[in-house]
């Protein structure tokens, strides 16, 4: 299919025809459909199995003694035959191309022996591949999905490595959350005992004193919160969560 993609931008609306009935040609037929084909000949010496084929794929049986008659009107000619000589010869194209007026035509080879005079390519407007073509277009394809391994390889250890880092951080999330908890509650506490003194305050003065409490406890905070979080991702995180719970008096994690 990356062969014929490479002559034919669409598939779609180009004729195919299968030379030979068998498992290869079922296989081939299979891509030609999930492709978009969807007008596919068969020819087959044994004319029922052609039949048995074309019906499975909703194509047309051709048959064999008629193959070379109808081959020009085929864009793509996939042969696999049993055969052991020659099925298609030079004179057999050069007749077909001429009756199609020198529109494009796409051979692949796939039988051992060969089905396909290979003497065809010097056709203009005729391109034929064999297996020795395809095996090329396998090494690069091996090849590519070898490069799309490494790179999924990287994308996997990065991405490891992040939900790793991540797991670190909800380890360091619990101890932040006691620490904020922590402080507020003392900032409440004393609070509550300085306003009782002051006695009876504004609306403003309360905001004001509210808000200078509450920057004192996030400047506090600043510090060990974000070298806590920086250390986050780091193999001895476990020793700077246990130096903030001492420092500050935390509880013990659950």
């Amino acid at each position: 299919m990356e062969l014929a993609k490479k002559i034919f931008d669409d598939l779609k609306d180009k004729v195919v025809m299968l030379i030979g009935a068998g498992e290869m040609s079922e296989l081939v037929a299979q891509h030609l459909i999930s492709n978009g084909v969807s007008n596919i000949f068969v020819s087959n010496r044994t004319y029922a199995r052609a039949v048995e084929l074309a019906e499975k794929f909703a194509g047309r049986a051709i048959k064999y003694d008629r193959l070379l008659e109808e081959m020009s009107r085929a864009d793509i000619i996939i042969s696999s035959t049993g055969a052991p000589h020659i099925v298609v010869h030079h004179k057999d194209v050069q007749a077909a191309i001429s009756a199609r007026k020198q529109r494009s035509m796409f051979f692949i080879d796939i039988a051992v022996p060969r089905d396909i005079d290979p003497e065809i390519n010097k056709i203009d407007n005729v391109y034929l591949y064999d297996i020795d073509d395809l095996q090329s277009v396998v090494q690069a394809n091996i090849r590519e999905r070898q490069r799309e391994a490494k790179q999924a390889e990287e994308i996997t250890h990065r991405e490891v490595t992040h939900f790793c880092n991540c797991l670190k951080k909800l380890d360091v999330a619990p101890t932040i959350v006691a620490l904020r908890e922590s402080l507020e509650s003392i900032r409440r506490k004393e609070l509550d005992r300085v306003i009782g003194k002051l006695g009876e305050l504004s609306d403003k003065d309360r905001q004001v004193i509210e808000a200078m409490t509450k920057g004192i406890i996030n400047k506090v905070l600043h510090k060990p919160i974000s070298s806590l979080k920086h250390h986050a991702s780091s193999n001895d995180i476990q020793k700077y969560i246990d130096t903030a719970r001492q420092l500050f008096d935390l509880k013990e994690q659950d």
